[in-house]
This record gives C-alpha cells, structure tokens and sequence, in this order.
C-alpha cells in the first residue's frame, strides 16, 4: 500500500464526525447506555505542551499479564502475571524518581479490551496501556490516546520493524509504541506426514508457498477418517481467529479485500472471495479433510485436534510454536508425536500470500497535564527499548525492533517467522481499517452460514457486505 493509499483508507472518520458508538463499536446495549452519558471526547483539542519540568507524577498502567514471572522462564509457583510490570515500573521509577505507578492487573482478550472501550467513554482510561493496532488505529481516530512523534527518535523509527511500525502510523502521526509483532501461517504436523509417506506434498524451499490444489493433495495424503485424523482444521465460531479463514478469500488475488482503499467501501463480495469461500466449504463437504462438524468446535476443541495427533495441519501463530514447545516442555506432549512446521497460506498461482499480521504496542492515553503526558509518553518508549521489545521471547513474539531479533539467533523456525514480519507485501490490508475488529462479527456469521450450507459464498458474501456497509455508515465511514 502506498503512504498515499493509507492516508485516504485511514483518515475517513474524523472528516465526518466519529459517534461515541463508534467507541464501544457494537457493544451490549448497556454500554451505549453508558455512552450517551458521558462528555464529549477531546478530539478536538489541542494536545498540552511537552513539560521538561520534573514535578511528582504517578500514571496508571494497566498490565494484561502476558506472562508469569519477570523473565517468563521462572519455575517458581509464586511467580505472578504481574511480575514483569512491577519491576518495569520499579526501573523506570529508578531512572526517573519523580515518576510512581499504580499497577492494575487485567485480563486478556476480549474482556479487557471491553474494559479500556468502557474507560475511553467514561473519561477514565488509564495512562499506559497495551493493545493491539487494529483497536489502538481505532482510537486514535477518537482522539483517545496520545501521538508519540514528539518522543520518538529518529533511531527509534529505524530500529523499529517497518511492517509494525506503518500499523503505528495514521493521518501523519505515529499514535503507539511497537512492542511487538504476530503473524500467522499454516502449522503442519510433520510427524503425521512421515507416518502416511506424504512429506513430498511439504512445501519446501525458503518461501515455502503452494497452491490451493497442492494444498488439498497434502490435505488429502494425510487424511484417514476412520482413524480420525484430518488433513486440516480451522474454527468458524469466534471472531478473533478470523485471520484463518479470511487468508483463503484474501490469497484468490492481489485485489481481495474486505475493505476498499479509500476505506468507505465494503468490496469483499468479488467473484474471487466467492471462489474462496467456496474452497473451504469444499475443503469439508468435497475432499473430506476437516473435522465431522467443524461449526461446532470452538477454537480450543480445534487446538485438541492438534495436540492429540488427530489434525494434521492447522491455521496457527507464531504462539502455537511457543505452545507446542513447553507442552514438551512440562511433558504433555511427547517430543516424538508432534514436529510443528511453519509454511504459507495457500495461494494462487502467481499471487503473492498475505498472511494477518499485526503489531501490538503501548499507547498513552489522553492526557491533560503536560508533566503527566511527558511521563507517559517516555515511559512508553522505555517499554519499547531493545531489551525490553527482546522480552517477548517469553511468549514467542516477534521483538519489535531490528536490534532485538538476535534472540532467536539459534531458532530456524522463529527466524523464518520473523521473516513475515519484515516483508511488507505480507501485511493483511485490512488489518489496517479502525472498523476491521467491528466488521468481523458479520463475517463470523458469513463463514458459519455458508459451512452448514444455510447460504450459497455469493449470498453469504452480499449479506456480509451489507451488514458491514451499514457498519461504517453508522460509524461516519461511509
């Protein structure tokens, strides 16, 4: 995508006049109750100056736990989610004495990311938070968070990831600090490969790419029905995840997308995405390669498949790997029974794959006093130094910065996962839209409806495209 192409496909809402709906973005009922209660945002407003002045400060962070313990590797059962923010916050204070925190522990997904919408519209955020990119974009649209230009150094930006960094990017502005990076792919089993005699159907080589129809024949080499192992599995029910299924409609062509360039648009109702979705209902109904009722797995009943031997190849991350080895680890998986392999999405001939890959970050939110909003903001670039982005190897994520890769110096598969996040062409377009969270909803139901043939792709696709056209419209996209 061009700087030209984002800043159009980014700077829609805040032309049009964004709606506090547009925060909780599709919330219960309650929370617009809660929304329409609350003061106007501070969109408008001109940010506070950057205080050199060391008066007292004390910010808020809040901390998802990503991991137990300081370093993530500790095996004492004392060790706790909140480990690493407090001696984080005990060094930073160490550097700058002025500075104190109130830690508050949240939870992960879904549930806290509710909980900083519901703070946005209640003018109660904390000061530093962490969140993915796709919400953090969406915030920054509001007005709920602060840019971090003024902080950021020249060395910063060239140190960061430039795939992760763009996502940090908007309307001439870079709203968050890169923490780190995600990225998605095909996990097979090789293991289930060698049994059946079928490794010759592994992509090979440093790309490792194929095409739909020599997807299927691995899918197909390694499928046994009767004993209950499947050649591929994907969940359809849950929202986040999504990035699995979207990757077959996405890699038709160079030009599906959901989202148009300009933003305003829903364009994923081509006759490519027909052809797409068409692929994996045939990938059930057809060739036979998924598991009996797949609608009805949830994502962990897939993740069982994998471990238990009975799913062959899977759509995973880079976490799956991190999963798998310390499930080897603490002796719930045999080393012999699962040999995780890293390959692309399937594409057609001649298309280069895209893979959903997205950065996370530390945002500051909204400040009004300058020697706050200072700290703040310095505190996130802390976050974000080379030791600090290296610390994601606790749950095998991509460091943010190019200084930081050496910690997976020793790992093959890291590296050439590592690899989807420094080529831009891999980056999922859409992932870049405020309102791709939002929409998704709509295209869990497309997927669910077309997988128990309730729908034909075509009049799933134009359902979807609606529901979500009248999304943006409601929101000040469109």
């Amino acid at each position: 995508m061009t700087e030209q192409q984002q800043h159009a496909y980014t700077g829609v809402a805040g032309r049009r006049g964004v709606t506090r709906r547009a925060v909780l973005g599709g919330a219960a009922g309650a929370l617009g109750l809660l929304a329409a209660a609350c003061e106007p945002g501070l969109r408008g407003a001109t940010p506070p100056p950057v205080s050199q002045t060391k008066e007292p400060v004390t910010l808020t962070w809040w901390g998802p736990g990503h991991w137990r313990g300081v370093t993530g590797k500790e095996t004492d059962p004392s060790a706790t989610l909140m480990d690493w923010y407090a001696a984080k916050a005990a060094e930073f204070s160490q550097q700058q004495p002025h500075v104190t925190f109130n830690l508050e522990a949240m939870a992960s997904g879904t549930e806290r990311r509710q909980k900083l919408e519901l703070a946005i519209v209640a003018d109660s955020t904390p000061d530093v938070s962490y969140e993915a990119s796709s919400l953090l974009r969406k915030w920054a649209r509001l007005g709920a968070i602060e840019p971090v230009d003024g902080v950021m150094t020249k060395g910063d930006g060239d140190d960061f990831l430039p795939a992760l960094l763009d996502q940090a990017k908007q309307d001439g502005k870079t709203w968050f600090w890169p923490w780190l990076g995600t990225a998605t792919m095909v996990c097979l089993n090789r293991k289930l490969f060698e049994l059946k005699n079928a490794t010759r159907y592994i992509p090979q080589g440093a790309e490792r790419k194929w095409t739909y129809e020599q997807f299927v024949e691995a899918a197909q080499a390694v499928t046994e029905r009767s004993a209950g192992v499947y050649g591929f599995g994907v969940q359809f029910t849950a929202p986040t995840g999504g990035y699995g299924r979207s990757v077959f409609l996405w890699n038709r062509d160079s030009k599906t997308r959901i989202f148009s360039e300009d933003g305003k648009r829903i364009v994923l109702n081509t006759p490519a995405a027909v052809e797409g979705l068409q692929f994996l209902l045939d990938l059930d109904r057809r060739y036979n390669v998924m598991p009996p009722d797949i609608t009805a797995l949830s994502a962990v009943d897939v993740d069982n498949l994998l471990w238990s031997r009975n799913l062959a190849m899977y759509n995973g991350a880079q976490s799956t790997f991190g999963i798998w080895r310390q499930r080897v680890r603490e002796r719930r998986t045999e080393p012999e029974a699962i040999d995780l392999y890293p390959v692309d999405f399937p594409a057609t001939r001649g298309v280069e794959p895209i893979s959903y890959i997205e950065a996370g970050g530390y945002a500051t939110f909204k400040q009004r006093d300058a020697s706050k909003r200072r700290a703040a903001l310095e505190f996130g670039r802390f976050l974000t130094t080379r030791d600090n982005t290296a610390a994601v190897e606790a749950i095998t994520a991509i460091p943010a910065r190019r200084s930081a890769l050496d910690v997976y110096k020793d790992d093959p598969i890291m590296q050439w996962i590592t690899r989807l996040n420094q080529d831009g062409r891999k980056v999922a377009y859409d992932a870049l839209h405020p309102l791709y969270v939002d929409v998704r909803k709509y295209e869990t139901d497309m997927y669910v409806q077309v997988m128990r043939q309730e729908r034909s792709p075509k009049d799933a696709l134009d359902e979807f495209a609606r529901l979500a056209q009248e999304e943006l419209r409601q929101k000040g996209y469109a």
